[in-house]
């Protein structure tokens, strides 16, 4: 909503397969395009160069949900379980820039008993429109 520059967000996510644990998903803001001083120490080590215009991309700015996500499936999940989960009212710091904004989402084995513990098993970005 660029009115209120409040960001919502939809994540589908759907079990391709049948598992058993928890998972969860989180949702992150990215942005790209970011101009800033950068220090090149690989330039004149010790002393680092200054980069006085750096273009950084993919800056994390914030979690949209939390930083461990939020469950999806505990307990399992049957072949094509699919939960939906909203964040409708995130709120876009005046400093960042939509049009350069994407969101990151990503499923990851919550269950400490897996042998794939905090292994990520899918990921997506889209762009913020």
């Amino acid at each position: 909503n660029t009115s209120t520059n409040h960001l919502i967000t939809n994540c589908t996510v759907k079990s391709l397969g049948v598992n058993t644990g928890t998972y969860k998903l989180t949702v992150l803001l990215t942005e790209d395009s970011i101009v800033a001083e950068q220090l090149d120490y690989r330039i004149a080590p010790p002393t680092p160069q200054k980069i006085p215009n750096y273009v950084f991309n993919h800056v994390l700015r914030s979690a949209i949900n939390n930083t461990w996500g939020d469950a999806v499936f505990t307990g399992g999940a049957a072949l094509n379980d699919s939960v939906v989960k909203s964040y409708p009212n995130f709120s876009i710091n005046s400093t960042y820039r939509p049009e350069k904004c994407h969101v990151v989402a990503f499923i990851y084995d919550a269950d400490a008993s897996s042998p794939t513990y905090y292994e990520v098993f899918q990921a997506e970005e889209a762009h913020v429109k």
